[in-house]
């Protein structure tokens, strides 16, 4: 099933009008403007001062402002060129090896002479659970979509530009977004704003019978949004280390979508023996255009001669790691090589909830009783000693 993306118009009169693209225009696209808009002052006194010095030794003022202003052209054209080289250098792009035999949901976006404002993208989809042959479900059947459901739906996502993946392979989509909402996002937001992607917050992720008297208030609601063949609407921001930067990507650039579908028994609770399956009834992708001055675009391609563009992200990594049954203790070396982690997540999860069980929340985090966790870089324990914990007494 294709993603259908959003075209629109260059000014778009729900963001704001022309002043939502001049916000994102000086934001992203010539981010050098403050420091442009002094040169350009500094520029014109100058010009104007060598126009009166010309009339002075006998030029025709005409000829002379024409001749000192177009040379004023140039030199600011050349300026802003090579203030463009220091914001772009080259990368290399990741080559994905894996066979994508899961269902997936794709789609290329092809931008032409507009940029895209990919912090203003969101991925819009309408969903619906069936049994697993396609029947309707039976009133009142035991079933809940788990907690996040919009991206719990994909257990991968693969961006591409111009061919390549920039994106981590890793079947960790779900646990990404899922730990960024939590962390990323307010209270207000919590009960509110994000219940457009149907997350509610969940005090009790162990419970996973909807229809149990005893069912928490997060369950029922998740619920009720789809009980008895109800079709869930939900709309919300992709969460992939491109799309949470600034800068607009660049015209002519082919982007690529590739959304893996995660397995029913991953994103679906039930305590019922019966298999179910999720249909997408519709899919679109939402990409915000805008339309920079000609002027700066005709800079980017000529700074694009000598190099390839390039982009400041926050790269976000999410792996997983197995702890035989009946294990007291694990090491795992060489987590990470090269760059460091600025922020460390970790939590723990039945093995079986990952795989998928429809009895199991895969959100369902537990400390499992860990009473040492040692951290080390380069043989040191960072940031900080060894910490030995004690739940008794919350130490």
């Amino acid at each position: 099933m294709d993603l259908i993306f959003y075209r629109g118009t260059a000014y778009q009169s729900e963001y704001g009008g022309v002043g939502g693209l001049f916000r994102s225009f000086f934001r992203s696209a010539i981010p050098l403007f403050k420091s442009g808009a002094k040169a350009i002052g500094k520029q014109i006194l100058k010009s104007g001062l060598d126009v009166m010095s010309d009339i002075s030794r006998g030029d025709k003022p005409k000829q002379a402002a024409q001749r000192r202003f177009k040379e004023a052209g140039k030199i600011l054209t050349d300026k802003a060129a090579s203030k463009v080289k220091t914001m772009i250098g080259s990368g290399k792009g990741i080559k994905s090896e894996d066979d994508h035999k899961k269902e997936s949901v794709y789609r290329k976006l092809r931008n032409g002479d507009e940029y895209l404002d990919l912090t203003d993208s969101y991925i819009h989809v309408k969903a619906k659970i069936t049994k697993s042959g396609g029947a309707p479900l039976p009133d009142n059947e035991p079933v809940a979509p788990v907690n996040l459901f919009l991206h719990s739906l994909f257990s991968q996502v693969d961006v591409s530009l111009n061919d390549r993946i920039i994106s981590s392979a890793s079947n960790t989509y779900p646990y990404r977004a899922y730990l960024e909402t939590l962390l990323n996002y307010g209270e207000d937001a919590k009960k509110s704003l994000l219940s457009c992607e149907a997350f509610f917050k969940d005090d009790k992720p162990y419970q996973v019978d909807p229809v149990s008297e005893e069912a928490c208030e997060s369950l029922k609601k998740c619920y009720q949004l789809m009980a008895n063949n109800r079709t869930l609407d939900m709309i919300g921001q992709l969460h992939c280390d491109i799309f949470q930067q600034n800068r607009l990507m660049l015209n002519l650039v082919d982007m690529k979508i590739k959304m893996i579908r995660s397995k029913p028994n991953f994103c679906l609770l039930s305590t019922n023996n019966s298999e179910y399956n999720v249909v997408l009834e519709h899919a679109s992708l939402f990409v915000r255009k805008v339309k920079v001055s000609p002027g700066v675009s005709l800079g980017h391609a000529k700074a694009l001669k000598n190099t390839s563009a390039k982009y400041p992200t926050d790269k976000v990594v999410c792996k997983t790691y197995s702890i035989p049954k009946g294990s007291l203790s694990f090491m795992q070396d060489n987590v990470f090589l090269g760059s460091m982690p600025k922020r460390l997540i970790i939590t723990f999860v039945k093995n079986a909830a990952i795989n998928g069980q429809y009895s199991l929340n895969p959100f369902n985090f537990k400390h499992h009783k860990l009473n040492f966790l040692g951290i080390y870089l380069d043989g040191q324990p960072v940031p900080c000693k060894p910490m030995e914990l004690n739940y008794e007494s919350e130490n």
